[in-house]
């Protein structure tokens, strides 16, 4: 049997087919879990990169707009309704920016918070309410996991609104894994 045979993971950030999004998608369903993945074409259509074919994939790859509030519990939400429980969030979907300090606006400070923090804390809220243990295994625990850049061990002056909403992941870590704990989730990042 797989390690996470019978458990249910959502990934977001799955977009490209080099990024890390698909590569922790695929890695679950490699290790046995059913994955629900999303992405968000629209903001990937403003990126340089722009909007890119995923290719062949095990798993269906939905598109949600992580800024709107209402998007992440409605999120997990539908998970839940379409999977009848879910066990991991793995949130790597991000609003890169590419603004210094001297032409950052309001607008796009405002978009990265949320989209990379906001709607994590709103996800881990969720996830919270709607997590029990797996059949499989009743010991088992949920996992939550986010990421951050390396906004800790270097200066991103070009992205200022993406440094600091990614700061902000690396900081709220211990409070909200002791939030979550009380929930049998661990959360990382």
């Amino acid at each position: 049997m797989k390690s996470l045979h019978g458990r249910v993971a959502v990934v977001t950030g799955v977009s490209r087919p080099i990024g890390i999004g698909a590569a922790v998608a695929g890695r679950l369903h490699a290790m046995g879990a059913t994955v629900f993945a999303t992405g968000f074409t629209p903001h990937d259509a403003e990126m340089p990169w722009g909007v890119q074919p995923l290719g062949e994939l095990p798993f269906e790859v939905h598109d949600h707009d992580l800024e709107d509030a209402a998007t992440p519990g409605a999120l997990i939400d539908e998970v839940v309704d379409q999977h009848g429980r879910l066990d991991i969030v793995a949130a790597v979907h991000a609003r890169s920016s590419h603004h210094g300090l001297t032409d950052v606006t309001a607008e796009e400070l405002d978009r990265c918070w949320a989209a990379n923090v906001r709607s994590i804390v709103l996800l881990a809220q969720r996830f919270a309410d709607a997590h029990e243990p797996a059949p499989v295994d009743q010991r088992a625990i949920g996992r939550m996991l986010w990421f951050t850049s390396g906004q800790h061990l270097q200066p991103m002056d070009g992205e200022i609104a993406y440094a600091v909403s990614k700061g902000a992941l690396h900081q709220m870590t211990a409070s909200i894994d002791r939030a979550l704990s009380v929930h049998r989730i661990v959360a990382n990042c």
